[in-house]
């Protein structure tokens, strides 16, 4: 047998990251309802949210780089990882990991599916309950589809330091584009036996996203939009 072939001890903890996260994802899934609540009617939260939409770039398709680091709360230092990703509205979110492992992961029509050298290693369809979700909320949370992603979360934030309730108040710094920051709290029980909440920030595009879960774990996401 060949040892060269074997994988070292930081690509087995990443791929165990890896896989506990698409456990979660998959318990989440088949217990979520695909009928989202109906969002809450907010006119300051519409306000902050209506002022970021002012300054993000729109696009029906998106495409950048990222930084991730999951952090285990039994392990000392965070799983790093690097890739690209491409959002197309029409055909799907590809979510591609370069190190330390190569991963392919597209959320589309179909439903969700990993793949390593080539080959599928990992799916699940949409016809599983909630499976849809999962994508419609990356894909949401990447192209602030806010409707949406209300359906599920309450959300609060602030732009440029102010808060929902004096966002009438904010003026343009110079250049025109204000820093934000969202908060998104799981509206139903499902969601939150896992999240405990998410974390958006960006300025003319999303420059960071962080999951925090209900075990003290949590993953956060640079982006480097092109």
């Amino acid at each position: 047998m060949k040892t060269s072939g074997r994988p070292g001890w930081k690509h087995i903890l990443y791929s165990l990251s890896l896989s506990l996260v698409i456990a979660n994802i998959f318990i989440v899934a088949k217990s979520h309802s695909d009928t989202p609540n109906q969002p809450d009617k907010n006119h300051t939260t519409n306000a902050l949210l209506s002022a970021i939409i002012e300054q993000v770039t729109i696009s029906d398709k998106i495409e950048g780089s990222f930084e991730q680091r999951k952090y285990i709360h039994i392990l000392p230092q965070p799983l790093l990882s690097k890739g690209v990703f491409q959002l197309d509205k029409k055909t799907g979110l590809v979510w591609q990991i370069n190190t330390p492992v190569s991963s392919r992961i597209v959320f589309d029509s179909a439903g969700i599916h990993q793949h390593q050298k080539g080959q599928a290693v990992w799916e699940i369809s949409n016809d599983r309950p909630g499976v849809a979700m999962i994508g419609e909320l990356m894909r949401a949370a990447l192209s602030y589809d806010w409707p949406l992603l209300e359906n599920y979360f309450f959300i609060n934030g602030s732009i440029n330091g102010s808060s929902n309730s004096s966002i009438s108040d904010v003026s343009e710094t110079q250049g025109g584009k204000q820093q934000w920051a969202l908060t998104l709290t799981p509206k139903e029980t499902t969601l939150q036996k896992t999240i405990k909440h998410i974390s958006l920030t960006g300025e003319q595009t999303l420059t960071s996203l962080t999951l925090f879960e209900v075990n003290n774990d949590r993953t956060e996401i640079t982006f480097d939009m092109l």
